[in-house]
């Protein structure tokens, strides 16, 4: 998230919006990147900012970063965040099974 932060620092793509709100959008952009995705929600919480706030630097970074705007590069680290991907965490965080998180996450990714 840092290193991405300095990227987007040092190319003055920021114009115009809070440091803040753009630190955040980063760090939702390498917890993606590091298969450990995070929502907005999440995000919002440990930040100052809006879900819409935060959204909006997401989408201007998704457009102004050559890494992530052209086709078939790693955008697919960012892809949506799809509902197995928050299954684990969540069967922990609330002392399911291990059998319960396998069948959870089995029925996630068959929707």
């Amino acid at each position: 998230a840092q290193a991405l932060f300095k990227q987007v620092q040092g190319e003055k793509l920021i114009r115009g919006r809070s440091y803040d709100a753009v630190a955040a959008a980063c760090l939702f952009i390498a917890c993606r990147q590091e298969n450990v995705p995070r929502s907005f929600k999440e995000i919002c919480r440990i930040s100052r900012y809006t879900k819409k706030e935060i959204g909006r630097c997401f989408k201007h970074l998704m457009r102004v970063l050559p890494q992530f705007s052209q086709p078939g590069t790693s955008r697919s680290a960012t892809s949506h965040n799809r509902p197995e991907n928050f299954m684990s965490r969540y069967c922990s965080n609330l002392e399911l099974p291990r059998s319960v998180k396998k069948l959870a996450t089995h029925i996630a990714q068959s929707i």
